[in-house]
């Protein structure tokens, strides 16, 4: 076997921004799956019995189980989450540092610079060249026009 089938066979490493660590992942699995092994123990256990008391203690397991389960599930669900919060700080973090290197939003003509483009309907304003803006047909005009009909400037090129 070569090594390029080696390396494909071989689990893939955990990144720092991957939202769960393998370890979580596979723990809520095997939560699921011996939860799903005992619902269908009290499906079954209930399943012959036509009288309340006899199915009340499988039902009320059942129920602990659905809780246990969904809790877990949920708890993984938010520390992802709040990975991606985190991740996505962590980018947004270097845009301004990309701005002051003149890498997002300048262009090489500084008249383009100075038009600022948007629209009726628009929430912000940009620079002619932004990434947001490329494009569009939308109208320009000047910083005071467009702040007095309520748009803010983009955060991306940063007029």
């Amino acid at each position: 076997m070569s090594s390029s089938h080696r390396a494909a066979l071989r689990p893939r490493q955990h990144w720092a921004g991957d939202p769960w660590t393998p370890r979580a992942v596979r723990g809520w699995a095997a939560l699921a799956l011996t939860a799903a092994a005992v619902l269908i123990v009290c499906w079954y256990s209930a399943g012959g019995d036509y009288t309340f008391d006899s199915q009340k203690t499988a039902m009320n397991l059942a129920i602990v189980t659905v809780v246990v389960v969904n809790l877990a599930g949920g708890s993984l669900l938010l520390a992802g989450r709040r990975a991606v919060g985190n991740r996505r700080t962590q980018l947004l973090r270097d845009v301004p540092a990309a701005l002051s290197r003149g890498r997002i939003g300048s262009g090489a003509d500084p008249s383009a610079r100075a038009l600022l483009v948007g629209g009726p309907g628009l929430t912000h304003y940009h620079r002619t060249n932004c990434q947001m803006a490329t494009g569009r047909d939308w109208p320009d005009a000047s910083r005071q026009t467009h702040e007095q009909d309520g748009r803010k400037p983009c955060g991306v090129c940063r007029p």
